[in-house]
Parts: structure tokens; C-alpha cells; sequence
């Protein structure tokens, strides 16, 4: 039988198997947990939508909703089932979705329909551990230590003051709006946007987005940027002082700065020192072009 043929009698069948609506799923779980100062809440959300808010409450509350809804023509399989496991082990509480050993069904599918979603307050103190695969990260308020890992979806975070934040991200864009803390960010394909952030450690490895940085100096920081291929814009507000070196093999480099001293400028470099140079204000990329400017009080 030919490989035409063989085609042609498997869309017969089918065709003739009718239209099959597989039964939807509908689920949601909800979980609370009493919690102290030190907590760590460890999710694993897979490619569910998280959404976690700070509350006065000592309690972490979790509600997950899955919605799953398939409209295919097949000749049969296995539904797709969806159970949570929930874990507290003294000042850790683990949230993960539960393997069921069900999966897709086989056949062509004409329409897919899902929501996944993460629902979680929390009080400001708890430490945040997130791994996921894709859907849009959105935290609020936290004043804990955070620890991101995602393939593919969109970080924003808000009015957070964070110890520590390390996100690790492949694809997707990273917001982040009037926050304090440290951050380490490495991403692959992804811009970001840092907004009003008090920020005194930053390190930044990115291989292929934009960087846009609006950022509030304290007297002494350690900023180093680093790109592939990409733009980074830089602004500044506050009593900076800091040592500038700005690398690049293939963009412009630009620093709009008043009053800065030392200026050093070369083929593929450019150096300078704001009032003591106590910082360091390290930005390298390949292909990008660099701007970084001082905003006067006020913005």
C-alpha cells in the first residue's frame, strides 16, 4: 500500500469517526497554610498564570482553577487529568501539580481550550521559590528573598523589597516597577524594563533583548550589564558615585552626565568617573548600542 493511499483511508476513518467533544475538565483546589517569619513557599506551576498579592495574615493561601477543554475528531485515547500535591514541612510549604499518568488524546484536534491559574496570598516576609514552564508571573508587595525559573512567559513585579531576586528566564518579557533589592536576571531572549527600582546590586546576562533601566542610586552601587544583542538605556536619579566602563564591539556609546571627570574615550570603549567613583557601573554588548544618563532631582 502506498504512503498516499495509507493517508487517504486514515483521513476516511477519521472523518467517519464523527466529531468526538471530549469531556472538559474542571477543577479547582484551594489549600491554606499557617506560616512564621522564615517561611518559604516552594511552586512549581508548570504553564499556569501565578498571581501572588501580600496580606496581613499569617497564612499562606493557595487556589488553583484548571480548565481544560478539547474538541477533536479521533479514533481514541486518554483523556488529560490534572490533581495538585500539597506539602508543609515545617517552614516550607510545597505547591506542584501531580503527574496522573493521563495525557492528551490521541487523534487531530480541531480546538483547545485552557486556563491554569495560581492564586496566592501570602505575607510579605515569605521567601518565594518558583519554578514554571510557561504563563505570566505577576508579584506584588513581597518584601522576601525570590528565586525565578521559567521557559517561556512574562515576569512582572510590583512595589516589592526584596533581600535577594534571581530570575532565570529563556523567552518572555521582565517588568519590574518600584522595587527594592538585589537582583541577578539572566534570560535569553527577553526584554526588560526596570521602572522607579532602588536597586544597589544588579547583574544582568542577556543574550538577545532590550534593556531599559530607570533606576534610584544610592551613593555606592555595582551595576554590571551584560549583552549580546541588544540596546541598554540607563537613567539615573540620586547622589551616584561611581566609576563608568561602557564596552561595545558594533553599537554607539553614549554617557549623558554632567560633571563627569576622567572621560576616556576609544574605538570600542568609553570611561569616565562621577564625583568620587566610589561604584562600579560596568555595561558591555556586542551589537548594542549603550546610552546612560543622569537625571536630574525629581526625574
Amino acid at each position: 500500500m502506498s504512503a498516499r493511499v495509507s493517508t487517504a483511508m486514515t483521513l476516511i476513518l477519521l472523518l467517519s469517526a464523527g466529531s468526538v467533544q471530549a469531556k472538559p475538565i474542571d477543577k479547582r483546589f484551594e489549600q491554606s497554610f499557617d506560616v512564621a517569619p522564615g517561611a518559604t513557599l516552594h511552586l512549581e506551576h508548570g504553564d499556569g498564570d501565578v498571581t501572588i498579592e501580600a496580606w496581613e495574615r499569617d497564612t499562606i493561601e493557595v487556589v488553583v482553577r484548571y480548565h481544560y477543554d478539547v474538541k477533536r475528531w479521533a479514533l481514541g485515547g486518554e483523556e488529560r487529568d490534572f490533581e495538585m500535591k500539597f506539602d508543609q514541612r515545617g517552614d516550607h510549604v510545597y505547591v506542584a501539580e501531580q503527574p496522573t499518568g493521563g495525557g492528551v488524546s490521541v487523534g487531530v484536534h480541531a480546538r483547545i481550550r485552557k486556563e491554569y491559574t495560581y492564586t496566592v496570598k501570602a505575607p510579605a516576609y515569605c521567601v518565594l521559590d518558583l519554578k514554571g514552564e510557561d504563563g505570566t508571573v505577576q508579584i506584588a508587595d513581597m518584601q522576601g528573598s525570590l528565586e525565578l525559573t521559567s521557559d517561556d512567559g512574562d515576569i512582572d513585579l510590583f512595589q516589592c523589597s526584596f533581600a535577594r531576586a534571581e530570575l532565570s528566564v529563556e523567552d518572555g518579557e521582565i517588568t519590574v516597577k518600584s522595587c527594592r533589592g538585589d537582583f541577578e536576571v539572566e534570560c535569553d531572549d527577553a526584554d526588560l524594563d526596570f521602572e522607579d527600582c532602588e536597586i544597589a546590586l544588579l547583574r544582568i546576562e542577556i543574550e538577545d533583548g532590550d534593556v531599559d533601566l530607570d533606576l534610584i542610586a544610592g551613593p555606592e552601587v555595582d551595576w554590571e550589564i551584560r549583552s549580546d544583542d541588544g540596546d541598554v538605556d540607563l537613567d539615573f536619579a540620586g547622589d551616584l558615585s561611581a566609576k563608568f566602563s561602557l564596552e561595545s564591539d558594533g553599537g554607539d556609546m553614549r554617557l549623558d552626565i554632567p560633571g563627569l571627570l576622567d572621560v576616556e574615550k576609544r574605538r570600542h570603549s568609553l570611561a569616565g568617573v562621577l564625583r568620587e567613583g566610589r561604584g562600579q557601573v560596568r555595561i558591555r554588548t556586542e551589537d548594542g548600542d549603550i546610552r546612560v544618563r543622569e537625571l536630574s532631582t525629581g526625574g
